[in-house]
């Protein structure tokens, strides 16, 4: 993926995560999605991280961030896909059951599985960006980004992470990146007005591992 337009292909589709899932060796061993590891991007986001909070890593595949999120201090963190076989995997190995949950969710659908108002902070590192490739990515990103919203508390932060040009990520949010603000009205596009932007990184390439994406951007957003 690009900070472009990204291509409709099979990363919006449950089906191919499953099989990518079950074909690999061993779902057991961390792979991060845009070869971004926590350690590399940790102090960028640790100054939004409350360690005594409730924390969603939402769409988490076989990434390592739960388990870097309890090593830096995180009591309640929430580890979730909506790949059955993979969290069963992930549970099976996990040694640290009261700080990590995993837990069968999708992301379109976390009311079915979540309370409103149920964490402090979200993370998503390329959720949306895999949304984005669905044949209708703009009901998918907006149903996301409104569920999201459902299961943070009121001032929650949402730290996403994406390879998407911020002028069209935020777009999705309904924030005019020159103001940062809610500003946006287009009758064409499924706009959100539920978070703020707080702060937007470029994710520095001289701290990411080889072969990434040419730019990719952090964004910390808080629900409004």
């Amino acid at each position: 993926m690009s900070s472009g337009k990204i291509v409709v292909s099979d990363l919006g589709e449950k089906s191919y995560w499953q099989s990518r899932y079950s074909k690999q060796q061993n779902v057991l061993i961390n792979f991060e999605w845009f070869m971004i590891t926590f350690q590399q991007i940790s102090t960028f986001i640790e100054p939004f991280i409350d360690p005594t909070k409730a924390i969603l890593d939402i769409g988490c595949g076989n990434s390592g961030f739960g388990e870097e999120l309890v090593n830096m201090g995180c009591r309640n963190v929430t580890a979730a896909d909506y790949c059955e076989q993979l969290i069963i995997k992930r549970n099976e190995m996990n040694e640290r059951k009261e700080q990590l949950n995993y837990c069968v969710a999708d992301v379109l659908k976390l009311n079915e599985t979540f309370e409103a108002q149920s964490f402090d902070i979200v993370i998503d590192k390329g959720l949306l960006d895999a949304l984005d490739c669905c044949d209708n990515d703009e009901n998918a990103t907006s149903k996301a980004i409104n569920q999201i919203a459902q299961v943070l508390c009121s001032n929650g932060k949402y730290i996403l992470i994406s390879c998407r040009d911020p002028k069209r990520r935020l777009y999705d949010f309904g924030i005019d990146i020159c103001s940062s603000s809610s500003s946006i009205d287009n009758s064409n596009h499924q706009v959100n007005f539920l978070f703020s932007l707080l702060q937007t990184f470029e994710i520095p390439k001289s701290i990411t591992t080889q072969n990434t994406p040419d730019k990719q951007f952090l964004f910390i957003l808080q629900k409004n």
